[in-house]
């Protein structure tokens, strides 16, 4: 049985949203003073992490599409499999490194969820299945809306963790 374009949308909507609430969850739990604060040499503060995705996730590169030649999730394994790779260190492209300041989390939670708004506006709108050819993926190539919202889940998830882990070092440090 083939999957309908209405489940597909339905599927990927759900994940943004549950992935956008988790990490909106992993913030909450940060005291005022903790969420700025760096953990540990080399790190970025929750803050920053946050910053971020919110840097990374806000807009799809799709200001000019075409017709996919390949099918509209063929990228998906490969970006996940890369983002959910614990065991690796990945370094941020300059354009996307937060700076270092302080960061209003109640602010960023609300731009977070104006992004997963936005989001599951687009998917529910928009064809899916439409290559996105103003950015090229690195490594990746040109993505199809369906791989980037994809990436956006996966890429968000893995910074979940590191702002739940923060938290975690920040709460055993007493900071």
């Amino acid at each position: 049985m083939e999957t309908t374009v209405d489940e597909i949308s339905k599927k990927l909507i759900l994940k943004i949203d549950n992935t956008f609430d988790k990490m909106v969850h992993a913030i909450t739990r940060f005291e005022e003073g903790q969420y700025n604060t760096v953990p540990f040499e080399g790190s970025w503060t929750a803050g920053q992490v946050v910053q971020h995705i919110i840097m990374s996730v806000a807009e799809l590169p799709d200001k000019k599409t075409q017709a996919p030649q390949r099918s509209y999730d063929e990228k998906i394994d490969s970006i996940e499999k890369l983002f959910l790779d614990f065991g690796i260190k990945m370094e941020s492209p300059e354009f996307i490194i937060p700076e270092y300041q302080t960061y209003d989390k109640t602010g960023q939670i609300m731009e977070l969820k104006n992004i997963q708004h936005r989001h599951v506006e687009t998917i529910r709108d928009t064809d899916l299945s439409a290559l996105c050819v103003d950015f090229e993926f690195p490594t990746f190539g040109y993505l199809t809306r369906f791989e980037w919202f994809s990436f956006f889940v996966f890429h968000t998830q893995r910074h979940t963790v590191q702002v739940n882990n923060i938290y975690q070092y920040l709460s055993k440090q007493g900071l």
